[in-house]
C-alpha cells in the first residue's frame, strides 16, 4: 500500500500597504516576498490600500 501524502493547499495572504509609508508598490513587494519565503503555502499579493479601498466602494470585490 501506498502512502497518501497531503498536499499543501496554497492560501493567499493579502496585504493592503499605506501610500503613507510607500511610494511605489514595487518598492515593498519584494522584501515582504523575500521575508515571507520559508512560508511556501502563501500565495503574497499586496495592494496600495487606497486604490483597494476604492474599487470595493464601486462594487469590485476582485483586485
Amino acid at each position: 500500500m501506498g502512502l497518501i501524502v497531503p498536499r499543501l493547499v496554497k492560501m493567499e495572504l493579502i496585504l493592503l500597504v499605506s501610500n503613507k509609508y510607500v511610494n511605489i508598490i514595487g518598492e515593498i513587494t519584494p522584501k515582504i516576498m523575500n521575508s515571507i519565503k520559508e512560508y511556501e503555502n502563501y500565495l503574497i499579493k499586496c495592494f496600495v490600500a487606497f486604490q483597494a479601498r476604492d474599487k470595493i466602494k464601486k462594487g469590485n470585490i476582485f483586485l
